[in-house]
Formats: structure tokens, C-alpha cells, sequence
């Protein structure tokens, strides 16, 4: 807290109040002091800690934002609004590379109300972990008593925990990011709210927005720790992962082959896949057998076979892609991740004829090695990787194919800019390095066909 210190004073000052700090950073310092004094449980604490280095700081004083800003830029802060409603500026953090969020405090007689108490605003926060401030001048304030929660490794809603999701349903998403993202026990009536809260009713009443629930869902995987063969089992059985991902229905039942797959059903590999994965990755890798449910055939030897399931996830992820909210640059990437990680070269003696045509097909130095994490975090330990050669780039002379069409032509011909454009011309340089010379109406008719 040291490292705020100037800061903070400096803020009480131009302002005339007090100032708190409140939330994440204030949860992450008594995390970080408490896996220095409890030698026993330190590998506890650190296992959930969020980091000592946070890119904001989220700071409430009882002023209204519109004076603040005023106050503040007189003082010489340099200000900017995050949002106007209910008011939210940001400065920075004085030597440090942080920046402080500055909100005015709320009434918990009516949480719509600005200005009170910290005490009472404290009150109107989601989980007694996240309900404890801190001011030079008084030390932790910290009415619900979340630093026991916290010592104690629970995660306790503030007051009822039926009114806290009432008020913020997404905070239910929240909750199980929380468990299994820090390795949390729920309190026994925050687990039982959770399990009985109509959580999906409210997805499809649109009370809880896909892309505010694929935030939380999101920052979970960001978390290298995570759990997240066990949160997928959970949302699963609470029918919240079928909802989001209807695409995943049925995929507990479909038994892969045990020779490939010794984890058995489609969903345990989609989850054990994505908690191998780097945390950066888990996005793709997630998605990478979503076509795997629309293509089971059931085989006689006691296993579901998936055939062109690679190219059918291709073909969901651009549905799939924009019902979640994911941008057009995530959504390329994994729909070329579905259809590439089944499309390697099958020959005796892998030439660089072959790796040419891999790779024009994976497109890009950066598409490659992102390609090359993600087999590994599917393969795990069960078989050997791919040739390494097929992942490193050849030169632009060997893979480079001249085209007589451009980006231009595609646009004029209807074609939205954008990453699609891209992807219609790589398809034009596989056709080329597949069959020899296309002429130019050729290639643009590949290319218009898609």
C-alpha cells in the first residue's frame, strides 16, 4: 500500500475528503500478507493471488465526480471519464505505471443513491472478499468481515445472497469465476442460492447478456490456476454450458476412441484441452472440436467417430463467434484452429512441397505458432506432436503465390473488408499450389465462392 500512499494524500487533499481504496487491490495486498505470515497455508494463498501489480486501482470518495474532475484538474491531475453514469474518472498512480478509477461512494439504504458512508458503501459490494477498504489515516475498514473470508479461503456474498444476485444477476457468473479461478469454498447458503438461482431463464430473458457472462467466463481461463475441468463440469450439469454453447449439447455421452482419447467423452477432452492450454490460448483451444457433436457417427466398436468435424466447427464458429460476442480477430483464428488441427500432411515422407501448402493454409508466421501451442495442449502426453518442421516458416519465395485477383476485386464484387478477405485469397493460393497455374477468372470464382 506504500506505493499509494502519496497518491492517496494527494487525492484527499485537492479533494477535501477522505479517499479509500476498495476492491481487487485491497483483497490482493491482505492476500500477499497473509501468505507471509502463515507460513503453512502460504502456497494456499499464493496458488489464488491475484498479483500485486494491477493495471487500475479502484478508489471512492464522498464528492460528487463532476466537482472531483474540477478539483482535480485545478490540482493538476490529468482526469478522464470512464463513465458518466453513476460517474467514474480515472488518473494515475504518481512514478507508477497504474491507474486510479475514482467513484463516489453509495448509499445502502438505496444503492441507486450516490454519496454516504463508506461503511454503507461497502455494504452494497458483491462478496465480503471484495468489501474491504483501506485509508492511511484509519487503516482496514471492513464491515462484513472479509478478511476472516479471505484467511479463510470462503466466498461469502454481503448480507442476502439472494438480494446481491437480484440486484447484479451476473453476478452469478462472478461467483464460480471466483471458485474455481482462486480456489474458493462457497458459504454453505451462497452455494445453495447459487444452485437454485434461475440463472439460465435469466439468459434467455436477456437480464444477463451473453457477452457480459463470456467476460466473466474469459477472465476465468486468464487465470493460469484455474480449475476449469471443474467449472465445466458444473456449468454443464447446471445446463448454463449447454445454453451458451447449445452446440456442446450431448457431449458427456459421446465416447471417443479410447486408443486417441483415454479421457473418454467429448467434453472432458474439450475441458482437460483447454486447462492444459496457455491461458492466452484457452479461447481457441475451447472452440477447436466444436463441430464434434454435429458429426458423430456411432461405430461399432464402442466409440463415436467424427468425420469432417474439423471443417463443420469451421463452419459453426462464424454463428457461434458472433452470438458470444467474440471479435472478428478471435473468431478467424478459431475457425482456422478447428479446421487446421485436422488437416496435416498424411504422407510417408513430408517434403516442402507439403509444408508450403500446410502452411499457406495456416496462413501467417504467428497463425503457426499459435496452431503449434494448441495441438500440443489437445495432444497432452498421448502421442508425439506433428512434424516440428510443418511449424516453422518457410521463405516467403517457397509459400509466396502470385496472384492475378487482390483484395480489391473481392470488395468490388460484394465482398465486406476485413479478415474474410484474407482467408478468400488463401484459398485461391491453396487451389493454386494443389492444381498448378489458375487463370484469373479461375481464381476469382474460387474466391467469390468461398
Amino acid at each position: 500500500m506504500k506505493i499509494l500512499l502519496p497518491t492517496l494524500n494527494s487525492l484527499s487533499q485537492a479533494l477535501g475528503t477522505p479517499v479509500y481504496v476498495v476492491g481487487g487491490y485491497v483483497r490482493d495486498h491482505l492476500l500477499s500478507q497473509f501468505a507471509r505470515w502463515d507460513k503453512e497455508n502460504a502456497k494456499r494463498y499464493n496458488k489464488y493471488f491475484l498479483g500485486l501489480k494491477p493495471y487500475d486501482i479502484d478508489v471512492v470518495a464522498d464528492i460528487d465526480m463532476k466537482k472531483a474532475e474540477k478539483l482535480l484538474v485545478a490540482e493538476g491531475f490529468k482526469v478522464s471519464w470512464i463513465n458518466k453514469e453513476p460517474g467514474t474518472i480515472s488518473t494515475s498512480v504518481k512514478g507508477w505505471d497504474l491507474k486510479v478509477e475514482l467513484t463516489q461512494t453509495r448509499s445502502n439504504q438505496d444503492r441507486k443513491v450516490q454519496g454516504g458512508p463508506i461503511e454503507e458503501d461497502l455494504m452494497t459490494r458483491d462478496f465480503t472478499m471484495n468489501a474491504i477498504a483501506w485509508n492511511p489515516g484509519v487503516g482496514y475498514i471492513d464491515p462484513s468481515d472479509g478478511r476472516k473470508d479471505i484467511k479463510d479461503g470462503i466466498l461469502r456474498f454481503v448480507g442476502h445472497p439472494r438480494d446481491r444476485l437480484d440486484e447484479d444477476p451476473r453476478r452469478w457468473f462472478r461467483a464460480y469465476r471466483f471458485k474455481y479461478g482462486l480456489d474458493l469454498d462457497f458459504e454453505i447458503y451462497t452455494a445453495l442460492t447459487l444452485e437454485q438461482f434461475p440463472v439460465v431463464p435469466r439468459i434467455k430473458s436477456k437480464e444477463i447478456s451473453v457477452e457480459l457472462a463470456m467476460t466473466e467466463i474469459i477472465k476465468l481461463w486468464e487465470r493460469k490456476e484455474a480449475k476449469i475441468v471443474e467449472w465445466g463440469k458444473e456449468m454443464y450439469k447446471l445446463n448454463v454450458f449447454q445454453e451458451l454453447w447449445p452446440e456442446f449439447a450431448g457431449s458427456d455421452k459421446l465416447m471417443q476412441n479410447p486408443e486417441h482419447h483415454p479421457e473418454g467423452d467429448v467434453l472432458t477432452h474439450i475441458l482437460e484441452t483447454t486447462e492444459r492450454a496457455e491461458p492466452a490460448d484457452r479461447i481457441y483451444v475451447f472452440h477447436h472440436d466444436i463441430g464434434k457433436p454435429a458429426t458423430a457417427e456411432w461405430d461399432e466398436r464402442g466409440w463415436y467417430t467424427f468425420y469432417r468435424h474439423g471443417s463443420v466447427g469451421k463452419d459453426l464458429m462464424t454463428e457461434v463467434g458472433k452470438r458470444l460476442h467474440l471479435s472478428n480477430k478471435v473468431i478467424e483464428k478459431c475457425k482456422m484452429i478447428c479446421y487446421c488441427h485436422m488437416k496435416f500432411p498424411r504422407v510417408e515422407e513430408l517434403k516442402r512441397e507439403h509444408i508450403a501448402k500446410f502452411q499457406v493454409k495456416v496462413g501467417g508466421d504467428e497463425n503457426l505458432e499459435l496452431l503449434y501451442r494448441c495441438v500440443k495442449s489437445d495432444i497432452g502426453d498421448r502421442k508425439s506432436l506433428p512434424q516440428k518442421e510443418l511449424f516453422e516458416p518457410l521463405p516467403p519465395e517457397e509459400t509466396g503465390v502470385k496472384l492475378d485477383i487482390s483484395g480489391f476485386d473481392l470488395i468490388t464484387s460484394g465482398i465486406p473488408q476485413g479478415p474474410e478477405i484474407g482467408r478468400r485469397l488463401n484459398l485461391v493460393k491453396e487451389a493454386i499450389l494443389e492444381t498448378g497455374r489458375l487463370n484469373r477468372e479461375e481464381q476469382l470464382k474460387i474466391a467469390l465462392g468461398g
